[in-house]
């Protein structure tokens, strides 16, 4: 949340482009106040909202609204996602509504950049992260076939089903063409190991001592 609010704030405040945030119900008053902390005016919708026909259908009309003002080509210049797992099926009403947004010439004349965040980008499968990627690329499966990669579904199923035959995680290095160009990753290991001194709001950074202790119990019979 950090990052992307770093990077709305460059390209919202900063460039005054047109940002649109899109979350769980849950996270949209803390959204809100993201926002307000920059001082910046965008629109936060719940990812419900997109679900709900006469929802999408006033969310089509605010940014139109809001394109016509700013005078930009595009209601959305940056889309952030937060908790994108949420968006991980295509046949859901969410994803169909969001995806005919943003590839919507009235909308967005040139497609919008996608930032997308969650702590767990796949659940049941690899086929989560796949259908995620897709709807950053406005569903276009060959967007990758500079790199020699026809289908990106094709090659995430594909893998899968090494997977799921050999048993190793060694298969998914064949998804590492796409996840070096598309992702970042942060781990509290990761941190303390890469950035020692990193701080926040001008103070290091301390992560909290892991202690794992045994608790005994027994159940009444």
């Amino acid at each position: 949340s950090f990052v992307a609010k770093k990077v709305i704030e460059e390209f919202g405040y900063f460039g005054r482009q047109n940002i649109l945030v899109i979350c769980p119900a849950s996270l949209r008053s803390d959204w809100e106040n993201h926002l307000k902390e920059i001082t910046l005016n965008a629109p936060v919708c719940s990812i419900t909202e997109f679900a709900i026909d006469d929802s999408f259908e006033q969310i089509k009309s605010d940014l139109t609204l809001r394109k016509l003002k700013s005078k930009r080509n595009n209601a959305i210049d940056l889309l952030i996602i937060d908790e994108s797992h949420n968006l991980k099926t295509q046949s859901s009403k969410s994803f169909r509504h969001l995806l005919e947004l943003f590839t919507d010439k009235n909308y967005c004349e040139q497609y919008p950049k996608v930032l997308m965040l969650s702590a767990t980008p796949v659940n049941n499968g690899i086929k989560d992260l796949a259908n995620q990627i897709l709807l950053a690329k406005g569903g276009n499966d060959k967007f990758f076939s500079s790199l020699g990669i026809d289908s990106i579904f094709n090659l995430f199923r594909s893998t899968q089903s090494e997977f799921r035959r050999l048993g190793s995680e060694e298969v998914f290095s064949e998804l590492y063409p796409i996840l070096n160009r598309i992702m970042v990753k942060r781990t509290k290991h990761q941190v303390k190991k890469d950035f020692p001194d990193a701080t926040l709001n001008g103070n290091k950074i301390i992560f909290p001592v892991e202690k794992l202790e045994n608790v005994l119990y027994e159940l009444d019979s």
